[in-house]
């Protein structure tokens, strides 16, 4: 039976590799419980696909309940690290948030812990939405997904869904993109539009959830198979 270590080391500002202690033995691949890493743009449905799809694999949706579990691993003021939250509107330089922590490897301090949370959920299987999970996340029975939509078509459902104007859903819309595009520049160096990250990138803009998740499933009970012999 094969096994590997499971996880990618993130490395910090500092230079230095992290990788959890859950982290640090060989795990049996193939005994691994099913998980999923979602990135989407806002309005393309993509937080209803993960829920779906947790329903359907019967495991559990993390999103807000990331943050909860680094806070508790890390024991650190939660105000703190919500400013390095992919939700947080405006990442501010490393040396304010070190004199604000009183920590001088504050950033390396949440990717660490941010680490050793994923890859918990990896041991008991989950969806997983945004947070980089894609690019911690590096082995065969995870799949990366990416759920995007044009501009004007994830405004119009924004608008539907949240009852509020175009100009309101257009602002709404703009805003978390960009947090999110900086959030993964600012935290991996990566591009979050970079298709090379995924193992599926659908386009929302013509097709139903449903018909999204049942792609995705199918695609997911095949992954390992295709990674190793990728």
């Amino acid at each position: 039976m094969e096994t590997n270590t499971v996880g990618r080391y993130v490395q910090g500002a500092s230079g230095r590799d992290y990788a959890p202690h859950v982290a640090r033995h060989n795990v049996a691949l193939s005994a691994l419980p099913r998980t999923m890493t979602i990135t989407c743009d806002p309005g393309s449905n993509g937080h209803m696909i993960a829920r779906m799809l947790a329903d359907k694999m019967k495991v559990e949706y993390h999103d807000g309940s990331i943050l909860d579990a680094i806070v508790i691993e890390s024991k650190m003021a939660r105000h703190l690290m919500e400013r390095l939250d992919e939700r947080h509107t405006g990442l501010l330089d490393d040396a304010v948030y070190s004199i604000l922590s009183g920590h001088p490897s504050f950033k390396d301090d949440y990717l660490r812990y941010l680490n050793i949370v994923l890859h918990k959920i990896v041991t008991k299987g989950g969806i997983i939405m945004g947070h980089g999970a894609h690019l911690i996340l590096d082995i065969p029975e995870v799949l990366h997904v990416r759920i995007i939509g044009s501009r004007s078509r994830c405004i119009l459902r924004m608008m539907k869904v949240m009852d509020i104007s175009q100009n309101e859903a257009r602002k709404l819309y703009e805003e978390i993109l960009r947090n999110r595009a900086q959030y993964i520049i600012k935290q991996f160096g990566s591009n979050i539009d970079d298709p090379e990250l995924y193992d599926i990138v659908i386009n929302t803009d013509y097709i139903s959830a449903e018909y999204a998740v049942r792609n995705v499933l199918s695609c997911h009970s095949n992954n390992n198979i295709h990674k190793m012999s990728a």
